[in-house]
């Protein structure tokens, strides 16, 4: 016998109905946890993109500045020979 997503809806409906109160407390500070974490996990999420956006400028500046540097005919700092 099969029961349909009806019937289950229903019956999780009634319960939830039903259901008296609960006499519990949650302090403060595990309202705070939660918070610290949703807080970290948005930061990590921030910086993760930040880092993606800002790594093709700063690839761009790097090879602008060794393009000026040997333009100017410095060395720059991958170009150094080896002491051998």
């Amino acid at each position: 016998m099969q029961i349909n997503a009806l019937t289950r809806s229903l019956v999780a409906v009634s319960l939830l109905a039903v259901a008296s109160m609960a006499d519990a407390y949650i302090g403060p500070g595990s309202g705070i946890s939660l918070l610290g974490g949703i807080w970290s996990v948005l930061v990590g999420i921030v910086l993760a993109l930040a880092a993606i956006l800002i790594w093709p400028i700063r690839l761009m500046i790097k090879r602008m500045r060794a393009r000026k540097a040997t333009q100017t005919g410095q060395a720059t700092p991958n170009s150094q020979s080896d002491p051998q």
